[in-house]
């Protein structure tokens, strides 16, 4: 019998795929989409805590199709399309999100940086700038919108109290899982310099 830990190894394995049939990258946007799905879901419960119902239905949906992404990732192998359509419905319920939770007064620009993170992370480098792009040019207008027509913008919040816990539980959510993400890479990187140190030190001795 395999002990807890091997069993957590195993299934954590399942997940992301097994690295002879999945390249880095999949493996990389299988992970990105599982810890996607947990922010959504500690964001939706904190969306219903706080009785946000517009922004909780927009983190369901979301979290809904989240799972579509991956399974298209996870079990088609067909990642590359899946990141396009995640990118593009993130951009979405982000503006969305915006305009039905308070504003510049709420939590969405933290989870526009943790988009930000996420999208740099399993996309090639030539995308990077559309991503740098697109968030600045987002991120501007929607403040350039509230500062023009302040009346689109739509304060949920019941208190000072409510506002704030919001505010904090999304800053912890989105560094906390930053955090794992730039570990996890650390780990891959680390992991393959030493199997390159290995096979070079095998090489040495035969010669």
């Amino acid at each position: 019998m395999l002990r807890p830990l091997n069993k957590i190894v195993s299934l954590w394995n399942k997940l992301l795929g097994s690295e002879d049939s999945f390249s880095m990258e999949n493996r990389l946007y299988n992970l990105v989409c599982i810890i996607a799905l947990i922010i959504l879901f500690l964001l939706f419960g904190n969306g219903i805590l706080l009785h946000l119902w517009q922004s909780a239905l927009i983190t369901l949906i979301v979290f809904i199709l989240q799972i579509v992404f991956y399974y298209y990732a996870r079990f088609k192998k067909r990642f590359d399309k899946s990141i396009l359509l995640n990118a593009a419905v993130s951009y979405v319920a982000l503006i969305l999100n915006f305009f039905v939770n308070s504003g510049s007064y709420g939590p969405t620009l933290f989870v526009f940086f943790l988009t930000f993170h996420l999208l740099i992370t399993i996309t090639p480098n030539k995308m990077h700038i559309v991503w740098v792009a697109l968030h600045i040019t987002s991120i501007s207008a929607l403040f350039l919108i509230e500062r023009l027509h302040p009346n689109f913008i739509k304060n949920n919040y019941a208190n000072l109290n409510d506002r704030m816990f919001d505010i904090l539980y999304t800053y912890i959510v989105s560094l906390v899982f930053t955090y794992l993400i730039v570990r996890h890479l650390r780990n891959y990187l680390n992991r393959q310099k030493q199997q390159t140190e290995t096979a070079v030190m095998k090489l040495k001795a035969v010669f």
